[in-house]
């Protein structure tokens, strides 16, 4: 009777080693098979560093991921006016690093000189600033923000980078590199939107004082003419430049900062 029973505690005893060793098998797989997908794990997560990097934010994320607005920048510009053109540049880099958006406005020089007591060759000259700035209004009007935009980036490349002037055939030419009916040119020869300019023109100077030129820049409600900048700041810098600018705006008894500017301003 003795015997059996050993045989069958040989048996049992052999059942439960063979389970250890059948699990001991199977952990063992799995951890050789989790520890060979952790190296694809980690780098379908890669670490971005922003700070310091030297980039703009949106492209240090990648252009799928744009930077959402959250502050809305009021810019009243003149297309002819080169040192405008250089804060305007400036602007489109801050949008790049900071979370804010431009709203192109517009305004005149020769508007502002509109009433002064000058010679016809001088008035004429003044007429001849003011086709720009007529077919820029009539843009942003029938075509909106973005295309006004890109067409005070295509006049003003030719108009300050490659000085080609601003007549009427470089107007065509602007219009032509955005896409932008070529027809729209002859309006900046027939005054029917000046009631439109006047007004645009008005709400700026009514920020900063009528005795300001462009261009006149409003962030979070707090206007002011310029920055000036030659040459102007880019990438991180520019961003650093607008924080400044915002710090000072937020002091409500700020009103003026200036120094001397260069005669011609450094254009790139």
């Amino acid at each position: 009777m003795g015997r059996p029973a050993k045989k069958r505690e040989h048996k049992k005893d052999k059942r439960e080693t063979d389970k250890r060793e059948k699990d001991k098998h199977a952990k063992g797989q799995h951890n050789k098979h989790h520890k060979a997908k952790e190296p694809r794990q980690s780098k379908s997560v890669p670490s971005i560093e922003l700070e310091g990097a030297g980039l703009p934010v949106s492209e240090a994320l990648g252009a799928s991921t744009p930077v959402a607005p959250t502050s809305v920048v009021d810019f009243w510009f003149d297309p002819i006016c080169p040192w405008t053109w250089l804060t305007s540049r400036w602007l489109l880099e801050v949008q790049e690093v900071r979370p804010v958006k431009v709203a192109w406005r517009l305004l005149s020089r020769s508007v502002l000189k509109d009433g002064a007591d000058v010679s016809e060759d001088m008035r004429a000259d003044h007429d001849a600033d003011r086709a720009p700035v007529r077919v820029a209004l009539a843009v942003g009007e029938q075509f909106g923000q973005e295309q006004l935009g890109s067409f005070y980036t295509a006049l003003g490349t030719r108009i300050h980078v490659r000085k080609e002037g601003f007549g009427r055939e470089v107007l065509v030419a602007a219009l032509a590199d955005v896409g932008l009916p070529t027809e729209l040119a002859d309006l900046g020869y027939l005054g029917d939107n000046d009631d439109a300019l006047r007004r645009s023109h008005g709400e700026a100077m009514e920020l900063v004082g009528f005795e300001s030129d462009s261009p006149v820049t409003r962030i979070d409600g707090a206007a002011y003419f310029g920055p000036i900048f030659s040459p102007r700041p880019q990438g991180q810098q520019a961003g650093q430049v607008f924080d400044a600018i915002t710090m000072l705006d937020s002091f409500s008894g700020f009103r003026e900062l200036k120094r001397a500017r260069p005669e011609e301003p450094i254009l790139d």
